[in-house]
């Protein structure tokens, strides 16, 4: 029993040091990509972490998006996207060319693409608006088709630093703002295949307590 007690403390005692290591490891690892992120403008979010690894290793960043939306965004999760790049005014998503994003002709589907751009909308919008409490809905879409798309395709979004200062003053001081954006779809050729127009309305969502707050009428 004594010899029993005596390994039983000593297995105890074994995991707690490999817990510690393993917890102080991460804590590095963590500090490491952190600093990476940061050289590269980016932040330590998973959608950053994902265009990191885009650059580094795309089947790496298909995994961790793939997990990620899987308990986030179901869209996103069933449209395949991944985060390939990503500042305060640009994002960059790969859609891939995938079965059940195709239409009756083998080519993506249109509402896959509309989705895809939205989404980018919405993901850069976010970023920008973190402290804001705000929500985003599209307003109206023009969709214009260059060339049939049959293969994976990068859409892109960009924000104009004015247009997003414009939006910031428009919700604060009108509870809302209207922004469009001209999106653009393109193969890995660069080849220009999908042109989309958004508009977007961003509106404030009022604080629990200042509503409660609010006088009554």
């Amino acid at each position: 029993m004594e010899l029993r007690g005596r390994l039983l403390g000593m297995g105890t005692e074994f995991e707690k040091r490999i817990k510690e290591s393993l917890h102080k490891t991460r804590e590095i690892v963590e500090a490491q990509v952190k600093e990476q992120l940061k050289g590269s403008g980016l932040h330590f979010r998973l959608e950053d972490l994902s265009a990191l690894l885009e650059d580094l290793s795309p089947r790496a960043s298909r995994l961790l998006m793939s997990y990620v939306l899987n308990h986030l965004r179901s869209i996103s999760h069933t449209l395949g996207l991944r985060v390939a790049k990503l500042t305060d005014n640009f994002i960059e998503i790969v859609l891939p060319y995938q079965t059940h994003n195709r239409n009756m002709l083998g080519e993506m589907s249109e509402a896959v693409l509309v989705g895809a751009a939205t989404e980018s909308c919405r993901i850069l919008w976010n970023r920008r608006l973190e402290n804001e409490s705000s929500s985003l809905r599209i307003q109206k879409i023009e969709y214009r088709l260059l060339r049939p798309v049959s293969s994976d395709v990068r859409v892109r979004v960009e924000i104009e630093e004015g247009q997003c200062q414009t939006a910031l003053l428009d919700l604060r001081a009108k509870q809302e703002a209207r922004v469009k954006h001209q999106i653009r779809v393109c193969d890995f050729q660069e080849q220009l295949l999908v042109e989309l127009e958004v508009d977007l309305m961003i509106s404030a969502i009022p604080l629990l307590g200042a509503t409660q707050n609010a006088p009554q009428k």
